[in-house]
């Protein structure tokens, strides 16, 4: 099934959003008339209640006065764009969910480019090199070492194939490429009669004569989802091998999104952001903990002060810690709405802190993040606002960091225009650089969304205000009364 037909049947039963990736196409999928998202979705209650929100600067701006929101730096950040890279065609739908670096901080992308399921090269100054076509949907792409074939650095691609149309099950797809794009292995999993999808792939080890990983997803046992694990070798001939698997069926309704370990092999810990379902809508989130063995060890929700719901849209582990960030249903001046939140768990699962920042007052959300020793680096969007005569959607990228023991917030920016929906789905940093991906929406000669690649500055931010939009007539704007991340209207393409 075509990437933008999967799409437009997604919005059936989830108020959407990724393959990597929703209002973007991030991270999200259907099987079998059945949601799977990859790094953002739906909160569907929220349109029970008819939220509408008037944008008006007070509204935008005023504070909820919980202790824990943090007074954002909010400069005009698009200074501190050091390049950018714009890919797409006119009248065209093109959008960057997942981005990784080799060790020349070249950037390397899975999207949708012209409509079609891509990965690519740009170089670190902002030109597209190459882009190559697949035939399944992509939800993780990272740079690894390849010693079976005396390779210094490869491309790991893991994802999904709908194969419906031959009569068989939906498969998970797992392929190694060369940094020229060319195809070295590729490898598929399946179930008999069981549709699966891999949404995650750790490496475990690189050696001389293997790779291994662990792969994270969802399998449809009997109409029910339930959460999978697989670790798989691949030989240095390029043979496909699993070690062992598991199918969380005591778990139904749920499904392994985010997967990242302890980096321990002595003592491994797996940790999963898990989506819980209803009607096969995914309605919030919890933290799993999986041994080596594949057993549950122990499982946490995670609640910042003053939300009522929260989701995972990617997890990270560094030094002790599991990090993870998304968005969280909020209370903001009498109205219910979403914003993004961080959080910080030790490797037995008590929370250390969770943090929401800001809320611009209309819709937020944290879609991926990276960890270092400065830091916690998250991106996402920031002020999303609805057009109601349009359905045209306003809003701005936004790039922040947290601290990683206490979670206060150091950095705040947000990225864009007021005539466009700008985003960033997804994150790096290498020594000090920071690189964003994801897509930006114009409206002013047309209506189409092209990819987009920036590099930033690491300086800090600055303390100015920042109305999030200007309209021409605020009683024409207010939020979807649904969700930030709904894609109907975008797979639509209404002008």
């Amino acid at each position: 099934m075509h990437a933008s037909k999967r799409l437009q049947n997604s919005v059936n039963g989830i108020h959407s959003n990724r393959n990597k990736r929703h209002s973007l196409y991030v991270k999200m999928k259907l099987q079998l008339g059945l949601i799977v998202i990859r790094r953002n979705e739906t909160m569907t209650d929220v349109r029970n209640s008819h939220i509408m929100l008037v944008l008006t600067a007070v509204v935008a701006m005023s504070c909820c006065g919980e202790a824990d929101l943090v007074q954002p730096y909010a400069p005009n950040a698009n200074n501190h764009i050091l390049w950018e890279s714009i890919i797409g065609e006119e009248e065209s739908w093109s959008s960057i969910w997942e981005i990784t670096l080799d060790s020349g901080a070249n950037i390397y992308f899975a999207g949708n480019l012209d409509y079609k399921e891509c990965i690519g090269k740009v170089s670190s100054g902002g030109h597209l090199e190459w882009t190559y076509a697949t035939d399944y949907y992509i939800n993780e792409i990272y740079i690894i070492h390849f010693p079976p074939l005396s390779m210094n650095e490869a491309l790991l691609i893991c994802g999904g194939m709908d194969t419906n149309g031959n009569d068989r099950p939906d498969i998970g797809v797992v392929s190694v490429m060369d940094l020229d794009g060319s195809v070295i292995i590729e490898g598929y999993i399946e179930r008999e009669e069981e549709p699966l999808t891999i949404y995650e792939a750790v490496l475990l080890e690189e050696s001389e004569s293997q790779l291994v990983l662990m792969l994270g997803g969802t399998v449809n046992s009997e109409d029910v989802l339930c959460p999978y694990l697989n670790k798989l070798r691949i030989s240095e001939a390029g043979e496909f091998s699993v070690i062992q698997s598991e199918v969380f069926s005591d778990y139904p309704d749920k499904s392994i999104r985010y997967l990242t370990w302890n980096e321990n092999p002595a003592d491994p810990r797996y940790f999963a952001g898990v989506a819980h379902y209803s009607s096969d809508v995914w309605k919030r989130s919890s933290i799993f903990c999986y041994s080596d063995s594949m057993k549950v060890l122990w499982n946490k929700q995670v609640h910042p002060s003053g939300s009522s719901r929260t989701y995972f849209y990617q997890l990270r582990y560094h030094q002790g810690f599991v990090y993870g960030v998304g968005p969280a249903l909020i209370q903001h001046s009498g109205e219910y709405t979403y914003t993004g939140f961080a959080s910080a768990l030790t490797e037995s699962g008590d929370v250390i802190w969770a943090r929401k920042i800001r809320p611009s007052g209309l819709e937020d959300v944290l879609d991926a993040l990276y960890v270092d020793e400065n830091g916690i680096y998250a991106v996402g969007r920031y002020s999303i606002v609805t057009r109601e005569i349009t359905n045209h959607r306003f809003g701005y990228g936004l790039l922040t960091r947290f601290d990683n023991l206490t979670g206060s917030i150091s950095l705040l920016r947000i990225f864009g225009g007021r005539d466009y929906y700008s985003s960033f789905i997804d994150i790096c940093v290498s020594d000090g650089r920071i690189f964003c991906g994801g897509s930006t929406h114009y409206y002013l000669a047309g209506y189409w969304r092209k990819a987009w690649l920036v590099e930033v500055s690491d300086e800090e931010g600055l303390s100015e205000s920042c109305l999030p939009i200007d309209p021409d007539d605020p009683e024409l704007v207010k939020c979807r009364p649904d969700h930030p991340l709904d894609i109907e209207f975008e797979q639509k393409k209404i002008p």
